[in-house]
């Protein structure tokens, strides 16, 4: 909700309350996601194990799912919605379609979008607490001076600047958007990744001092100008915004930068992904308060159970659809963890963005009505035309295909590829793949996960059969890497250099790698290009003793070899590192 060009809006005789003070606070102001932040300050590194990362997506099925599901039907359920917002919703939306659809082969084009979408997001929530804090204000009559509007604007544009900051640095910051631990750029990763600016460490540092100070300062004078003129109770729910917006985004920058509490949950490097899936349904589960309570006062609505299914089955086809039509086996050519789902992400907030900040104003006068004076929309229902019985029911069809692809790609990968793998259930893992692959999600990864379970489980048949099938999908070099251990195992040197070759040719950098590839090229009889692979090696791992002691094996051969003219190694051979 985007509500910052907002103009004072007289006080009224309205509920103080938007639905009722428990809601409100829980749901609407934030105190839920206080109550998740202090349980997981408690028991800190066990908060994993009692609700594991894998199962987040589930609860933001149906939390974050309908999130953007409720921004759909407040534009596209009405006609005359679909109208007033034709520039959003028809012609920004066609354009974005377009760049998503180009930038699943022109991955530069990809990239950009992911990095607005990383970058643009905190503002985001940032609008939506304000929006909220005003309306409160509002609601309880509290007169808002323009200084105090604008001390209290300037604290949230500086939530968001310090995010910014911290996530834009010469090294890995925290990106505060969903499926930010996809990102990393690197030679073997996701085609779509974040491009910092690159802010200094010392300016940055700098930058995140000066913006606290005038931060704080904001806020401060917001507040004691508010307070000239209302009781302090009718700023609770206000000022609970205010935190919660720093509780997401403030206090985890400033910890983070400064390595401050490093070794908790909400703040930890390491977990900032899971902590930010909290922040989401947090976020989320706030839009859909306001939202739900906004849609009982349209023509249109009907009960609250039917509204949010129908917002989860909206949001579903938007998630869904694209994923499943730009899958590599019909018209993308990136898998789904590889960066397609990354991808639809960026596009998928972006639209919610852009037309969120559309929808959503105060100084809208049938916005205003409701969510201030807690009055009821007007005009009648223009809904889809009479003419077109099929199309509402045929959308709802396919929102609820769209969900089920959603519940059985999250609780799949978490259940019969995560799980399973850690289990050493191979059956389990083969029938999840199956499933997978049934709704349009094969990938190289889960194949070669497979294969390197069937490998550990003693069916080098199968795992050499999974393996050689992520390859067929996409090149990687842990699967080239696994195949020839395979080969190795059954002593044919010259497919274990082959596949160590492949591997090597993609990432030559893990020492594992290079030790191995040098004992299977001396097995081979190939001491010339063991000791090149070695040297290039200890470019990249100076002192690696490893390494150095293989290097001396190797040249000692040469040596050998150059004294009697025998050139080949030998099958007898001791080769250390093999």
């Amino acid at each position: 909700m985007s509500t910052s060009q907002t103009s004072p809006l007289p006080a009224t005789g309205s509920n103080r309350w938007l639905i009722g003070p428990a809601s409100d606070l829980l749901l609407g102001c934030g105190v839920g996601y206080a109550i998740v932040l202090v349980g997981m300050l408690v028991l800190g590194p066990s908060t994993r194990e009692l609700v594991p990362l894998g199962i987040l997506p589930l609860a933001l099925l149906v939390t974050g799912t309908p999130h953007y599901g409720a921004t759909l039907m407040r534009v596209y359920n009405q006609r005359e919605s679909r109208r007033r917002y034709a520039v959003f919703s028809v012609w920004i939306t066609c354009a974005l379609v377009l760049a998503f659809a180009v930038a699943c082969y022109w991955y530069e084009l990809g990239s950009w979008l992911v990095t607005i979408y990383f970058d643009w997001s905190p503002w985001h929530y940032a609008g939506q607490n304000y929006g909220i804090a005003l309306m409160f204000l509002h609601r309880r009559g509290v007169p808002v001076p323009a200084l105090a509007k604008r001390l209290l604007y300037i604290s949230f544009i500086f939530s968001f600047l310090l995010t910014f900051v911290n996530t834009n640095g010469t090294t890995a910051g925290a990106l505060y958007a969903l499926d930010a631990a996809e990102t990393s750029a690197q030679s073997i990763g996701p085609v779509y990744h974040f491009m910092s600016i690159g802010i200094p460490r010392q300016l940055q540092s700098l930058l995140m001092i000066a913006g606290l100070i005038v931060y704080l300062g904001a806020m401060a004078g917001a507040f004691i100008l508010l307070k000239r003129n209302a009781k302090v109770a009718d700023l609770i729910p206000s000022a609970l915004l205010v935190a919660t917006q720093s509780l997401w985004f403030v206090v985890p920058s400033a910890f983070r930068m400064w390595g401050l509490y490093g070794d908790t949950v909400p703040f930890s490097q390491a977990q900032f992904q899971y902590a930010f899936m909290w922040v989401a349904m947090g976020h989320s589960i706030q839009y859909l308060w306001i939202t739900t309570y906004y849609a009982r006062r349209e023509p249109t609505y009907r009960t609250t159970p039917r509204y949010l299914v129908q917002c989860v089955l909206a949001g579903c086809i938007v998630w869904q659809l694209p994923t499943f039509v730009f899958a590599p086996a019909i018209l993308g050519t990136v898998a789904y963890s590889d960066g397609l789902r990354m991808l639809v992400a960026a596009v998928v907030n972006l639209h919610h963005f852009v037309l969120d900040g559309a929808v959503w104003k105060l100084r809208d006068g049938r916005v205003a009505s409701i969510l201030l004076r807690s009055g009821a929309s007007t005009g009648p229902d223009l809904g889809v035309a009479p003419h077109r019985p099929w199309l509402r029911p045929t959308v709802w069809a396919v929102g609820a295909v769209c969900f089920a692809i959603a519940f059985v790609s999250i609780w799949e990968r978490e259940f019969g590829v995560r799980r399973a793998h850690a289990n050493g259930d191979i059956e389990r893992m083969r029938s999840a793949v199956s499933r997978l692959i049934a709704i349009g999600q094969d990938e190289s990864a889960i194949h070669r996960n497979l294969g390197i379970l069937a490998a550990r489980e003693k069916q080098p048949q199968l795992a050499l059969e999974e393996l050689e099938k992520s390859l067929l999908l996409a090149e990687h070099p842990r699967a080239w890497f696994e195949i020839g251990h395979l080969y190795a195992g059954s002593r044919d040197w010259q497919r274990t250099v082959s596949a160590y070759e492949a591997a090597y040719a993609i990432d030559a950098k893990p020492e594992m790698l290079i030790g191995r590839l040098a004992g299977a090229l001396m097995r081979l009889g190939d001491p010339d290009r063991a000791r090149e692979v070695l040297l290039e090696g200890l470019l990249v791992h100076p002192g690696h003793s490893v390494l150095a002691q293989q290097l001396d094996n190797v040249e000692q051969r040469l040596r050998d070899r150059a004294s009697d003219g025998d050139g080949n190694a030998g099958e007898g051979a001791s080769v250390p590192g093999l």
